[in-house]
């Protein structure tokens, strides 16, 4: 079977957007695991009472 350059070009590119795309959500998992490490260093700066989840901080989508 023979794969037509346009093909080929095709999947060159897909495989950099799947690849790309990995690191992407392996980048915004460390993110979010250092905001949470942050937030629970932070917190202990605040009397228990006081430390409620900030408003400001949404969640990565």
């Amino acid at each position: 079977m023979e794969i037509s350059a346009s093909k080929r070009e095709l999947i060159a590119v897909m495989r950099q957007y799947f690849a790309a795309k990995a690191e992407l959500e392996s980048l915004k998992e460390q993110l979010e695991t250092a905001r949470q490490a942050a937030g629970e260093a932070i917190g202990v700066f605040y009397p228990p009472e006081r430390r409620t989840p900030p408003t400001c901080n949404a969640r990565i989508a």
